[in-house]
């Protein structure tokens, strides 16, 4: 009776998994989409936890995340599940961990490869390629418009916009708004 009620546990943990994966982070999380693309990659990448998890829940892993890939290629993107803009294409990948941690997938015109493989196909540095799809770009705008002049004293490739808003000594910043309550 308890390996059931464990087994139950267990099936409840993957069942709620599922649900951010698809659906979106819960409304209580700092940043929702970014919460539900690591919901994704849970199923999505392979780790540990997930494969003991499913064991634990007495279900083939391999199974549902040949499942969870199919019902992610064809859920909205979290950009689009909480009005984000320039979300407007499915198939795109953005994750929180760093580059040398993980692989990163695209899928293009049906052919999912890694990121890294479709810079190269498109003679795209790597950095400018995932740079774009974490800013929101669309898998094909991301891969095929041509990049910008590069500035070569300032980073490499970086510009810099103009500052908007208040600068050191303007008005706004010469007199504080902050009211700090008086020692008694």
């Amino acid at each position: 009776m308890a390996d059931n009620q464990h087994q139950k546990l267990w099936l409840e943990v993957l069942s709620k998994a599922i649900t951010d994966a698809l659906e979106g982070a819960p409304s209580w999380s700092s940043d929702r989409v970014e919460e539900t693309h690591k919901a994704r990659s849970y199923f999505t990448e392979t780790n540990k936890d997930f494969t003991t998890v499913c064991n634990l829940a007495g279900v083939d892993p391999e199974a549902v995340r040949e499942r969870m890939i199919k019902l992610i290629e064809a859920a909205a993107t979290p950009e689009l599940l909480f009005g984000m803009p320039h979300a407007e294409r499915r198939g795109q990948k953005l994750h929180s961990k760093p580059a040398h941690r993980r692989k990163l997938f695209l899928t293009y015109k049906g052919e999912r490869r890694r990121m890294t493989e479709w810079a190269k196909c498109f003679g795209i540095n790597y950095r400018v390629l995932h740079n774009r799809i974490k800013n929101g770009w669309p898998v094909e705008r991301a891969l095929t418009e041509a990049v910008g002049p590069s500035f070569k004293g300032m980073g490499g490739g970086l510009a810099f916009r103009t500052a908007q808003g208040t600068g050191g000594g303007s008005a706004a910043q010469d007199s504080s708004k902050i009211d700090f309550p008086k020692r008694i």
